[in-house]
C-alpha cells in the first residue's frame, strides 16, 4: 500500500546507503549528485557535525537555505546521534530537517554512512531523490 499525502513515510536512505571512498569524515566526502552533506567528521571527543566544517553550500544557499538554519539542522543531527549513535534519534532529526526546510525548497535530505555505523546527511534535489537515488 502506497502512502498518502497525510502519511508518514520511513527516513528517506541514499541508495546505496554507503558512501564509497576514504573521505566520508570530511565535506569532499560529499556524493557528486548531492548539494550538501554533513557526518560525524571528528571522534568522540571532537565536535562532531560541525557546520564549520560542513559548511552550508553555495548551491544549498541557493536555493533558499540561511546559515543558521544549517547550523541548526547540524546540532539536531549531533544531539540525535547522541554519543553512541543508538535510538534512532539520528533519524528523527533527518525527519524533521525535512520537514521543517528541505521539502520547502524542493530538496530531501538522506540518510547514509560512510562506512559501518558512521552517519552522514546526504542533501539532494527531489529530482535527484526521485530518480532512485533515495529510498523510504
Amino acid at each position: 500500500m502506497r502512502a498518502g499525502p497525510k502519511e508518514k513515510q520511513g527516513t528517506p536512505t541514499l541508495k546505496p546507503k554507503c558512501i564509497l571512498g576514504l573521505n566520508g569524515d570530511k565535506p569532499s566526502g560529499k556524493p557528486n549528485d548531492a548539494i550538501a552533506y554533513v557526518a560525524e567528521g571528528a571522534p568522540f571527543f571532537g565536535t562532531q557535525y560541525s557546520p564549520a566544517k560542513f559548511t552550508l553550500t553555495p548551491e544549498l544557499k541557493a536555493k533558499g537555505l540561511s546559515e543558521d538554519a544549517w547550523a541548526k539542522i547540524c546540532v539536531s543531527l549531533k544531539a540525535g546521534k547522541g554519543t553512541f549513535g543508538f535510538g534512532g534519534g539520528f533519524s528523527k532529526a533527518i525527519g524533521l530537517a525535512n520537514d521543517e526546510h528541505f521539502s520547502k525548497i524542493g530538496c530531501v535530505a538522506a540518510y547514509a554512512e560512510y562506512g559501518p555505523g558512521q552517519k552522514a546527511m546526504v542533501v539532494l534535489t527531489k529530482e535527484a531523490a526521485s530518480a532512485g537515488r533515495v529510498t523510504y
